[in-house]
This record gives C-alpha cells, structure tokens and sequence, in this order.
C-alpha cells in the first residue's frame, strides 16, 4: 500500500517531528521511502510517499487487540543477515540514528534497515558501490556516501569480509591463472 506523509519541520525541537510516521509503520514492513524537501512559506518540509505492507505476523490480527511485544528491536536477527553481521549491522544502525540526530533528519531520510543490511553484506568501498544498492542511489551517495564508507571502512578493519567457498574458490582460480600466466611469461624470457 501506498501512503504519502507531509512532515514539517519543528523549529523548536531543530528537527522534523516523525513520531506519527513511525507510530504508522511500526507494524508495517517498509518496502520504500521515497522523500522530497521542499519549502513553503519559509518552512522546511520533508513529503514521504511509503510504499508498504503488514507485517507477516500482523497481517491477520486483530490490530486493535495487539499488544507491543517484550523484545527488543536489535535482538532479532533481520532475515537478511546471518549471525556474523549482525553485529557489523547494529554498529552501521547505531551509527545512522546518531549521524541523524545529530543532522536533525529522521534515519531513513539517510537509509532503511534493509539498505544497511545490504551494506553490511557487500560492504562496497566507492559511492558507485554504495550507489549501486536498491533503493539508495547517487543522490544518496553523495550526500551521505562519504561518511558511510568512512564508517565501513572502520568496521572492515575490525572484522574482514569472510568469504564464502564458491567466492574463495572463484579467487584461487583466478590466482592459479594470474601464476600460470606469470611462469609461461618467465619461462619465455
């Protein structure tokens, strides 16, 4: 479903007040945000247009019967990431929600969950990299891309990419050709 926000932007608090926007998708999986700024009559306004669905496990309850669940939010696995990432993607997470607070724009203004999982996973190190995941773009990564990649960075030092077997093995052929070309050039000589 579709569903379009008008959120403007409280000078009191120096931020856009999105507590209606995430009371609305907290029993939602949010597919896509697409967000435009515009300014009226002085005020800064931020236009969502959502693109979501129920929740699996809210689809067929009754929602004014729900009751908010004990657990929290970084302890469940998402299902796009294994165990491995996940710490790697709670960093990102927590890194996000302090960059946007300090930025006063609300988190997904900079990307969703699903995006810093895919950053987790393909860890890319150029803003092409980053452009390329589905739904973050080149308008994204350039506004956002630099400081994104910075954060990557530090966390690739800390915990390297671990291969998978298919890739380890695509890489030691591709070796074992780079070492064969390399002997029959030295043996010519």
């Amino acid at each position: 479903m579709i569903k379009l926000f008008t959120i403007k932007f409280d000078r009191s608090l120096e931020k856009f007040d999105d507590s209606e926007f995430q009371a609305y998708i907290k029993d939602k999986d949010v597919l896509s945000v697409e967000n435009h700024f515009f300014i009226c009559r002085e005020t800064p306004y931020v236009l969502l247009i959502l693109n979501c669905q129920f929740s699996d496990n809210t689809a067929t309850a009754d929602l004014t019967t729900m009751k908010p669940t004990s657990r929290s939010r970084k302890s469940a696995i998402p299902s796009f990431l294994n165990e491995t990432e996940l710490p790697l993607y709670n960093h990102l997470k927590d890194w996000r929600n302090q960059f946007c607070k300090d930025q006063g724009i609300p988190p997904y203004v900079v990307s969703n969950n699903k995006q810093l999982g895919k950053m987790v996973q393909q860890r890319p190190n150029t803003l092409a990299g980053l452009a390329k995941i589905e739904g973050f773009g080149e308008v994204k990564a350039k506004r956002f891309g630099a400081d994104i990649l910075s954060v990557l960075a530090k966390l690739n030092e800390n915990q390297p990419v671990q291969q998978s077997s298919e890739k380890k093995s695509e890489n030691n052929t591709e070796q074992q050709v780079i070492n064969t070309s390399s002997n029959e050039s030295k043996q010519k000589n």
